[in-house]
């Protein structure tokens, strides 16, 4: 995973755009995140725009950067 790539939580249809990752001895361990919306009917207006972060175990990718 890098920065900029669009990602998924895993068993779910949340999308994210990776905008940076930290890593400890080279392994990603943390990465910051913007969830964006999806197509309707599944759009939410809570949830687009806001800025988390979580273990990159969690997500996967949907398309590299």
């Amino acid at each position: 995973m890098k920065r900029g790539d669009l990602v998924r939580r895993k068993g779910a249809k949340w999308l994210a755009v990776i905008t940076e990752v930290y890593s400890i001895l080279g392994k990603p361990h943390k990465v910051e995140l913007i969830w964006v919306d999806e197509p309707p009917p599944n759009y939410d207006p809570l949830v687009h725009g806001i800025r988390d972060s979580c273990s990159p175990s969690l997500l996967e990718v949907v398309s590299e950067c």
